[in-house]
């Protein structure tokens, strides 16, 4: 448990400026003279560079309120950090994959993804000839042009249901302000009867 501690960027004793970085064998002899003077102090000060193997030195004070604490701290800290950054990494992982292989983010693959969307922020912009440029005419196999044309189906059935879910949205945005001025002209007229 020691020699993990002072791997890492702990705090061990206040030094002054100039005065040489405290070598490995001094941290051991601090971090070791704290622990066995105060356990108390050791966990407040280094608990969260000690891993869930380290709590089983401290079991047999584990009836203490604040050893109690602090390791439950640690088991706390490191199950939920443990879950999130292998979580994290394995989306980062992923993501630079994605981005190695340049198909994720090409133009192509989010117009797929999201007709609509890139209709809005890039497909208005395009002029025909980069229409006409973006049709691959290497490979004219049958099987390549069949499943090109599913899926240039397959992105009009896609943007069809998203402009549909938009103007539903844009109409129920309407009715509702319409709504808001009918009950405001309603007030007001209510007002007027009892003036």
């Amino acid at each position: 448990m020691l020699q993990k501690l002072i791997q890492t960027d702990a705090f061990f004793k206040h030094q002054q400026i100039g005065e040489p970085d405290l070598c490995e064998e001094e941290k051991y002899k601090i971090a070791d003279e704290i622990l066995s003077k105060n356990k108390t102090k050791f966990l407040e000060r280094y608990w969260k560079y000690l891993g869930i193997e380290d709590v089983v030195c401290f079991e047999n004070c584990s009836s203490e309120y604040e050893i109690d604490f602090y390791l439950k701290q640690i088991k706390k800290s490191k199950t939920t950090n443990f879950d999130k950054n292998r979580t994290k990494n394995r989306r980062l992982k992923a993501m630079q994959q994605l981005i190695s292989e340049g198909d994720y983010f090409s133009e192509e693959e989010m117009k797929y993804r999201d007709p609509f969307l890139y209709e809005q922020l890039v497909g208005q912009y395009l002029d025909d000839d980069e229409i006409n440029d973006k049709v691959d005419k290497t490979d004219l196999r049958f099987s390549t042009v069949l499943f090109k044309h599913i899926d240039i189906l397959h992105e009009h059935e896609a943007y069809k249901d998203q402009k549909d879910t938009e103007d539903g949205q844009m109409e129920e945005g309407e009715s509702s302000e319409d709504e808001e001025s009918e009950m405001e002209d309603e007030m007001e007229d209510q007002k007027k009867e009892y003036t």
